[in-house]
């Protein structure tokens, strides 16, 4: 019985541990994504005031 606890716990931890990892690489792309846009936008268009 404690066994198969253990087994469930682990199966919890390790699913927790890959949607964390998801949000994390989701979160660095839009990161990046937001930050290339920016640059493009910036090369595309020259601020006025510099």
């Amino acid at each position: 019985m404690p066994r198969r606890i253990t087994l469930k716990i682990r199966k919890l931890t390790s699913y927790l541990n890959i949607s964390q990892l998801r949000l994390f690489i989701q979160y660095s792309l839009n990161k990046f994504i937001y930050f290339a846009y920016r640059v493009n936008i910036i090369q595309n268009n020259p601020p006025a005031i510099a």
